[in-house]
């Protein structure tokens, strides 16, 4: 799909999705409290969780898709209720790190093998102590939190290395909660005791501060469009976009709201001035390599900028204002969404845009209905 974009006044109001990241959580908490139901217009990586769930409770074959939290998430869970399990991994997916995966499993006795877009997992997940890496990503952390509790003896779990996106296991900890869960949390240990039971709970679940950013940075441009039903003291971690714009700051640390970057960098490169997004290194490891292409996208926006290993990872943005721009994504839907942001300031096409699906399906559809001049092809 190829949509050009014309510059536009945005005004109106956009019913956001639902917290991808929290939908995710709630079909895996629904599932272990035996209330298994598919929310109404779900984005594709949360079809995929509830689909591998069904697929868990019946042993069959498991497809992620292009999800990495389907396979972090629920790679722990499918081997506490089945001796081995096989994981699909679509097209992106499987050019994703696995390695902190297979230490983690290979060192409590499980092996995890990974061949091209298959990887495959032999061994029950049993009590005991357990060590996680998650300078890569907090998602198998979550997953084992969601899963040691289910287990007929107790279980320690460590996190090991500089851990990123530390509000989402914040989150998973509020839903355990909810669901009537405890773990006793002592800085990066875990404490869970074995033989809980997931009891089923009422509550709302949050509207998308991931979506909402789009909407932010679009007003920030120059655009008049209200977000109702976001919750203020949020456990998302990317409800730190507002700070950020409101920010005068020259240096940002993302080291915890890293899927915020690339409508970010639009953002600050339509301003004049140099800006720094530190805690950037695992760009790389998202659904595109995020590194190479926030650099690729600024200068389709005719807008400088470098990426140094410093600080944990740096991207320096030497905002100038955007042109326009034609930009042709690698199947990321935030990068196609992010280029969408700022061609309504100054026109442009971007192609790929049919990934958008991925997170926020109807994106294209709720901008137009507030005055977006695109057409789609």
């Amino acid at each position: 799909m190829i949509v050009s974009v014309r510059p536009s006044k945005l005004v109106g109001k956009v019913d956001l999705p639902y917290s991808k990241s929290l939908i995710h959580r709630f079909l895996i908490a629904e599932f272990l409290s035996g209330n298994l139901s598919r929310p109404y217009n779900i984005c594709d990586d949360a079809e995929a969780t509830f689909n591998a769930l069904k697929a868990i409770k019946n042993g069959g074959t498991i497809y992620a898709e292009n999800s990495a939290s389907t396979l972090r998430f629920l790679l722990p869970l499918s081997l506490v209720f089945n001796e081995s399990s096989e994981f699909i991994l679509g097209s992106s997916l499987k050019k994703r790190p696995v390695d902190f995966i297979i230490n983690t499993f290979n060192g409590a006795g499980i092996s995890v093998i990974k061949n091209d877009d298959v990887l495959s997992a032999s061994g029950r997940l049993k009590p005991g102590r357990y060590v996680a890496d998650a300078s890569v990503s907090s998602q198998l952390v979550s997953g084992l939190l969601f899963s040691l509790p289910l287990l007929d003896g107790d279980s320690e779990l460590i996190i090991k290395g500089e851990v990123v996106s530390s509000p989402y296991i914040s989150m998973t900890l509020d839903v355990l909660e909810k669901y009537s869960v405890c773990i006793k949390r002592e800085g990066n240990s875990f404490y869970i005791k074995g033989g809980q039971k997931y009891i089923s709970a009422t509550w709302e679940i949050e509207k998308d501060y991931s979506s909402y950013a789009l909407f932010a940075v679009l007003n920030k441009l120059g655009n008049s469009i209200e977000c109702p039903g976001l919750i203020e003291n949020s456990v998302q971690g990317d409800s730190m976009i507002d700070k950020y714009l409101e920010s005068d700051e020259d240096t940002f640390d993302m080291k915890d709201n890293i899927d915020l970057c690339p409508v970010l960098a639009v953002y600050l490169a339509s301003k004049n001035g140099d800006v720094c997004l530190t805690g950037v290194k695992n760009l790389v490891h998202k659904e595109s390599n995020r590194e190479e292409e926030t650099v690729k996208l600024l200068d389709a926006f005719s807008v400088r900028s470098e990426y140094t290993e410093e600080n944990g990872g740096t991207l320096i943005i030497h905002g100038t204002g955007l042109k326009p721009l034609k930009y042709y994504s690698s199947d990321d839907h935030r990068m196609v969404m992010a280029a969408i942001v700022g061609a309504l300031t100054v026109g442009g096409e971007i192609g790929g845009a049919e990934c958008v699906s991925k997170s926020y399906p109807d994106f294209i559809k709720d901008i137009i209905k507030i005055g977006a001049d695109i057409n789609v092809r």
